[in-house]
């Protein structure tokens, strides 16, 4: 459900089974580098039973950006190594810039091969071994930090690393896992699908909403995901709960019910223990995720709210509707602040990482002032700090980067602007859709941007 090519973003190791030993030893190294990462290393120990072993053999020769090779004589003498895995990781490495890292494992021919152009981890003359116990793990230490510094190379600002395709109608929301290892992106086509961030393989699609799904969110734990949507229509819908999931399984395990119609947008307290939503009755609600009882209603706004955003201390609330933001508090629903700096109504809203400021946007466009502005304002003032005007399609979503320093907003245009939140720099424009973008989000480590709209997709790109 990607792309038949997705950009290469993953390793894949090459062997001979009788040097099996050797993969595990090279696993050991790496096991503490990709612990805590999304980075894939792929072997064909992960081929599963029932799996078409050399499908998968050539999906992740496709995906791998670094190709590892444990050279040796049976490395060498093995006709599929040879003649299926080789000649195509050369030609990813002539054509597309793939890199590859040979170890040399024991004595061969390796010289008098084409692999001889690359610069290998130890000299052919100098095979692991003829080498001292320390020797050895001093080799696998160094080919292990290659493998991980080349993986975590970044790529040029704008590389659409996966356009996944497996919706078939609008994108409007998409939500990282807190690994950053998964995707969920909700639809119109009342689906919520979960799949590898990296390189858009499919894991699982929750079916149980029966009317188009506007929001989807995971928990802080990542354990649970969170969805809901309904008919945004005059005539109105019937779907107006809150649905809870596994995030493996895909197994509901809890619907919360309260709004009167349709829910437009989610979020979780940073510790998990509730769930704030937002709804076209108006109103905002906090529930309690174990009970799934309703602990607060705020009614304070007086036309339709779509967004919501939790404060990372988990202490407020922002909400937009009509042409303000209000800041309210979860536990008592207690009314805190209103910015009202903008003329028309309000549709996105972030908080910067440090919760001092949040930056907005609405459809504030007119004659005297053509952009669509964006404003960074003070959390505990509301004064105004900054205006973007960059925009000359109407505003539809915004995500502060996890590093605090830039600001990524999506359009009517189909484009995505990031640029710098102290100074409102324009520091690159992301073009990759056809229709307007109408949700974008950070990946956990601020180095990728996922993007969805009216073309159906979801985009993963490098944002720097």
């Amino acid at each position: 459900m990607a792309d038949a090519k997705p950009l290469r973003s993953g390793a894949f190791i090459s062997y001979s089974h009788k040097d099996a030993q050797h993969l595990e030893r090279l696993k050991t190294y790496l096991k503490p580098l990709l612990r805590e990462s999304s980075l894939r290393v792929w072997d064909d120990t992960q081929i599963k039973p029932g799996d078409k072993w050399k499908e998968e053999i050539e999906r992740a020769i496709t995906q791998a950006r670094v190709a590892v090779l444990l050279v040796s004589e049976h490395f060498l003498a093995s006709d599929f190594i040879v003649g299926e895995e080789l000649p195509k990781l050369l030609a990813a490495a002539q054509d597309e810039g793939a890199r590859i890292l040979p170890i040399i494992l024991s004595p061969s021919v390796f010289r008098f091969t084409p692999l001889f152009q690359f610069q290998s981890i130890n000299p052919p003359s100098r095979p692991l071994s003829a080498m001292s116990e320390h020797e050895q793990g001093e080799t696998w230490v160094k080919l292990a930090e290659h493998i991980y510094e080349a993986l975590n190379a970044p790529y040029p600002i704008g590389t659409t690393l996966v356009t996944y395709t497996g919706h078939t109608c609008g994108v409007m929301s998409v939500a990282w896992s807190p690994d950053g290892r998964r995707i969920a992106s909700a639809s119109v086509d009342e689906t919520v699908q979960v799949w590898e961030a990296l390189n858009g393989k499919h894991l699982l699609t929750y079916t149980d909403h029966s009317e188009a799904v506007w929001a989807v969110t995971w928990s802080p734990d990542g354990r649970k995901l969170a969805s809901s949507g309904g008919m945004f229509s005059e005539e109105g819908g019937s779907e107006f709960g809150v649905k809870v999931w596994e995030g493996r399984s895909g197994k509901r395990v809890g619907e919360y019910l309260g709004h009167t119609d349709a829910v437009a947008s989610l979020e979780w307290s940073p510790d998990s223990k509730r769930l704030a939503s937002v709804s076209l009755d108006m109103t905002a609600r906090v529930w309690d995720t174990e009970t799934g009882k309703c602990l607060t209603t705020y009614s304070g706004h007086s036309e339709l709210v779509f967004r919501l955003r939790w404060a990372p201390d988990g202490k407020c609330i922002a909400s937009p509707s009509d042409h303000t933001i209000q800041l309210w508090n979860p536990l008592t629903g207690e009314h805190l602040l209103a910015y009202r700096g903008h003329s028309q109504m309000v549709v996105a809203v972030a908080w910067s990482p440090d919760g001092t400021r949040l930056v907005s946007g609405a459809g504030d466009s007119d004659e005297v002032q053509p952009d669509y502005p964006v404003h960074v304002w003070d959390a505990q003032t509301g004064q105004t700090l900054l205006t973007y005007g960059g925009h000359k399609e109407q505003l539809y979503a915004l995500d502060w980067a996890p590093d605090g320093k830039r600001i990524a907003s999506a359009s009517e245009d189909g484009s995505i602007q990031v640029w710098d939140a102290q100074t409102g720099q324009t520091l690159f424009t992301y073009g990759g859709h056809s229709e307007a973008v109408v949700t974008l989000a950070w990946s956990p480590d601020g180095k990728y941007l996922a993007s969805g709209g009216g073309d159906n997709t979801v985009q993963v790109w490098s944002a720097g």
